[in-house]
């Protein structure tokens, strides 16, 4: 073995010019979300928990997590119909911990503190990454299914949960051992023993910097000036609402009625499903007291898929044994065939009679004349020009109620 003798000072190895250029090499462009853990309800400090956001990989996930945290998103107040920026996450408590050997969880994000009500009043699209899973110390979206991210996150503990994987969607990783250690901490705390005391948002590199939250197409809240009007017809109260704007067909108004002004609740949606031209009206079917007053507000999805995305498009709904519904929809989007796979000589003609557009996708009900009218709830994972793919849900009218049929993989194609 040869042995190598270094000088008293290993620095004159190194060129004055090799040195400047290490000094000036740009940094890694990151997204840091800072988590201040409190301990409750003593309100000792537990550490924080740094989290690299993987913005690159899932945008929207990480724009929607940003804005909430910053208080830049317009968020739905079922309890007042008002419709206003709002601070998630710090102060919030962690509601639910678990702790066992092989599923390690830390849910938050409610926006009150609980897993009923609250959130922002909207969903947005699963963004499933090839390179993100449910590894030891990362951070992912809490939901009720498909598409339905709203604010709540989780933090996983040290055992990872493979069974998450394609369920959840993960959007930021805990590499640094003190951020796991906290973390430790959380899940040894237990349900509501620990919260968020501060979360910081620390952007570095110039992607980073660049990186816009509000360019990511998530669906957004905004006020829709209009005119509300009323008619009595044999005690019955007839309420319309006509838009003083033009209203596209990936959008939901959201209803709030008070009778006193003090008192509000919500009452439903309406999803027009095609476009409204301004100054056409739309009736509302809530009406019941003698005197009422509303909040409306106008949801606009723009990854939903509008009704008149439809037309002239191919949908193959795939279901277990490898049976296919096969939808061909016609130029206007609102009528088409089916054909089964079972029987693929006959195409059955249908019409569309309800559209309800959602997050990433939309709830369609068709009516296969005189067969029973099939409902889709469709989600959507990626599209292109041509071509979406995705999932589906989908179940029969029996006359009294929807019976599932099953679900599997979708495509809608030109």
């Amino acid at each position: 073995m040869t042995n190598i003798r270094l000088p008293a000072n290993p620095r004159t190895f190194m060129k004055p010019a090799i040195l400047l250029a290490l000094l000036v090499l740009p940094a890694q462009a990151q997204i840091r979300a800072i988590f201040e853990i409190i301990e409750t309800p003593a309100g000792n400090p537990l550490g924080d928990v740094v989290v690299e956001l993987q913005y690159d990989k899932t945008p929207q996930t990480v724009a929607n997590f940003i804005g909430l945290a910053e208080a830049t998103r317009p968020c739905y107040d079922a309890g007042t119909g008002a419709v206003r920026p709002k601070h998630f996450y710090t102060g919030e408590p962690f509601y639910r911990v678990v702790n066992d050997p092989g599923f390690k969880i830390a849910q938050t994000g409610s926006g009150n503190g609980t897993n009923s009500g609250g959130g922002p009043g909207y969903n947005f699209r699963d963004e499933f990454h090839p390179g993100l899973r449910h590894d030891p110390y990362v951070l992912a979206m809490a939901n009720s299914g498909p598409n339905t991210n709203g604010s709540q996150i989780y933090l996983t503990g040290s055992a990872a949960i493979p069974s998450l994987d394609g369920k959840h969607t993960v959007f930021g990783l805990v590499t640094d051992p003190a951020s796991r250690t906290t973390i430790d901490r959380i899940m040894a705390a237990g349900t509501n023993r620990t919260r968020i005391g501060n979360l910081v948002i620390q952007r570095e590199g110039p992607d980073a910097l660049a990186f816009d939250t509000s360019g990511q197409n998530l669906p957004i809240y905004q006020a829709v000036p209009g005119a509300l009007s009323v008619n009595i017809s044999a005690g019955i109260y007839d309420v319309s609402y006509t838009p003083a704007i033009s209203v596209t067909g990936d959008s939901v108004f959201s209803v709030s009625m008070s009778t006193d002004l003090k008192t509000w609740n919500f009452i439903g949606r309406l999803r027009p499903g095609s476009p409204l031209v301004q100054g056409s009206p739309i009736s509302f079917p809530f009406a019941q007291e003698t005197k009422e007053f509303y909040h409306i507000s106008l949801l606009r999805n723009p990854d939903a898929l509008r009704q008149e995305w439809l037309a002239g498009r191919t949908m193959v709904l795939n279901f277990a044994g490898g049976i296919a519904y096969t939808l061909t929809y016609g130029s206007g989007g609102a009528s088409g065939t089916l054909v089964v796979s079972s029987n693929p000589s006959q195409a059955i003609p249908f019409q569309l009679l309800q559209h309800e557009p959602d997050a990433y996708g939309a709830a369609l009900v068709v009516n296969p004349y005189p067969y029973p009218a099939l409902r889709i709830v469709a989600g959507y994972d990626t599209a292109t020009g041509t071509q979406v793919t995705g999932r589906h849900s989908s179940s029969q009218w029996n006359g009294a109620n929807w019976a599932a049929m099953g679900s599997g993989a979708l495509t809608l194609s030109r």
